[in-house]
């Protein structure tokens, strides 16, 4: 099945620009779009409230308009709301109808660290939660935009698959000093614990959603579910 777009070039494209206001007043721009998910369903009732409904992500390289500095580069995750299959190309009154909001993991947890004041996590650069206009997917229905920092550092697996008996568990990590691996270990313990106890977690408990810059000797865990 081809995969439908949902955000267009005119919005989304090279040198397009995005402001914001909260934390601070700021505008980035698109270099270059890196990924994209669709989480299409095949019905949805907008009246209950643990109904989920049909919803995009997409990720974006973006850099601060205001620096031409490496620094100022960061990633924008857009989260939006689209049409139920088979509804894409109805009328806009139509897909007005599915119109409602919805909470996502990462920008829930993203927003509580940055107020916490948490380091363990990315930094939180910029955040803008709307409505989409006439002209959007799905007219009334929600689109969230996120800055985060992006961070110097490697991911500690070498392999985007979880651990199982027959797959050698996460050789690249072993491949670090027995003492870089125990400060792993430590900065690990000190993240992960107080997250736990607020019944934070990763997304994915996989050691590929783990980011270690050895020469700060941090680790940060960015992506996270309640």
């Amino acid at each position: 099945m081809v995969m439908i777009g949902w955000f267009p070039l005119s919005k989304f494209g090279p040198d397009t620009e995005v402001t914001f206001q909260t934390p601070t007043s700021s505008v980035w721009k698109v270099r270059e779009k890196l990924s994209q998910h669709n989480r299409q369903r095949e019905e949805f009732d907008p009246q209950d409230p643990e109904d989920c409904p049909s919803s995009a992500e997409a990720t974006f390289y973006v850099q601060d308009s205001q620096s031409n500095l490496d620094g100022a580069i960061a990633y924008m995750r857009v989260y939006m709301q689209v049409p139920v299959l088979t509804t894409e190309f109805e009328p806009r009154e139509v897909r007005r109808r599915q119109a409602t909001c919805c909470s996502h993991n990462e920008v829930a947890a993203l927003k509580y660290f940055h107020e916490e004041g948490a380091t363990m996590t990315l930094a939180l650069l910029g955040i803008k939660e709307e409505v989409q206009d006439d002209d959007g997917v799905v007219p009334g229905g929600y689109i969230v935009y996120m800055v985060f920092q992006r961070v110097s550092g490697i991911k500690l697996a070498e392999s985007q698959a979880a651990p199982c008996p027959e797959f050698p568990l996460h050789m690249f990590f072993r491949r670090f000093e027995r003492a870089e691996r125990d400060k792993i270990r430590e900065e690990f313990a000190k993240s992960y614990c107080p997250l736990a106890r607020l019944n934070w977690m990763p997304i994915e408990p996989w050691a590929d959603h783990l980011i270690w810059d050895s020469a700060s000797e941090k680790l940060y865990i960015p992506r996270l579910q309640h």
